[in-house]
């Protein structure tokens, strides 16, 4: 739905447009029925007029403007798109039937006007097509079970935390972050950190960091389970929630750190993550191992060495200035 987003602005500023077209077309602003006749067309005054029954909020225009996004023009179904969701609820009977189109893209624009209208009663309809077969509709039922920040549709959600397309696993733990519900970590741990894919593995680290403290302690407790790849993206997410975190979470976290850290058989890449968080943390007790790894991987002269050191040194700095610190490295 990356165009529609873009759509999305050229459709609010049809707002602008619609109060004088109301002269032009010869409709008074309030006269639906000439909106409605104008809405049959399919132009510009087509456009103006579904964001006038929007601003309305008249529920009659519904199904006509349901109508409009089966359109071949994108500009008129994002314009009939927004005057569904200026309608609100009214309208929400209507996209539900909507959902049941055969067309990929009225459901598309259905779901996503459903989560932006947001209400209990759609979740069914929105948890439906999550189940589509068309994997942009996937994608945007998970999106609008973010927007609808409902708990129910996290089962959904971990079902499209390991659908086939990318765009939609990422969609995925972007919701589950919304919605913000600790029993949500393992999933986003097990199949989001350990995904493949960076933007899965990115979306799920954020994710986490959004469920807060309660997600650190499943995060410590999965890390030598995980894979290199997965065990960088939990020391990162934990790093995130101990930015914030009370003094007990605070102190696990960075005792996990520097326990990686100072572990010689772990592998560079994960120590170095280590090292930066140490950093963002402002850990002061961190600096004498800080130190010591230096030490330890100067004479060490590959990629991975380098990246090890350049943290330690970048989270030295945080730490000294935080403290004020003479420097000594």
């Amino acid at each position: 739905m990356r165009r529609l987003a873009l759509l999305a602005l050229l459709g609010f500023a049809l707002l602008l447009w619609s109060a004088p077209a109301a002269a032009e077309q010869g409709c008074a602003n309030d006269d639906v029925a000439c909106w409605m006749k104008l809405l049959d067309r399919n132009d510009v005054q087509a456009m103006r007029a579904a964001m006038r029954l929007g601003q309305l909020h008249n529920a009659d225009a519904a199904p006509l403007l349901i109508k409009k996004l089966a359109s071949s023009d994108p500009y008129l179904a994002t314009a009939a798109l927004h005057a569904l969701i200026e309608i609100g609820q009214p309208a929400v009977l209507a996209l539900i039937d909507a959902t049941h189109s055969t067309n990929a893209a009225v459901r598309r624009y259905a779901v996503y006007a459903l989560g932006k209208i947001g209400h209990g009663d759609v979740i069914d309809a929105v948890a439906l097509l999550a189940k589509d077969k068309d994997p942009s509709v996937r994608r945007q039922a998970a999106v609008a079970l973010g927007s609808l920040k409902d708990a129910r549709g996290l089962l959904y959600l971990f079902q499209l935390m390991r659908d086939e397309y990318v765009d939609v696993r990422v969609a995925a733990a972007e919701a589950i972050g919304q919605i913000g519900d600790p029993r949500a970590a393992d999933q986003l741990i097990d199949y989001g950190l350990c995904d493949l894919s960076p933007d899965v593995g990115r979306a799920s680290t954020y994710a986490l960091v959004q469920l807060g403290e309660p997600a650190a302690v499943s995060l410590i407790e999965s890390y030598d389970s995980k894979p290199d790849f997965a065990r960088k993206r939990i020391l990162t997410a934990l790093g995130g929630i101990g930015a914030t975190a009370g003094g007990t979470v605070k102190a696990r976290i960075t005792k996990l750190c520097l326990l990686v850290l100072n572990r010689k058989t772990e592998n560079l890449e994960v120590r170095a993550v280590a090292a930066y968080e140490l950093g963002a943390l402002e850990a002061q007790s961190a600096v004498d191992s800080l130190k010591a790894v230096l030490v330890e991987i100067k004479p060490v002269d590959t990629p991975e060495a380098k990246q090890l050191a350049a943290a330690c040194r970048a989270a030295l700095d945080k730490i000294y200035r935080r403290y004020n610190l003479t420097r000594d490295y």
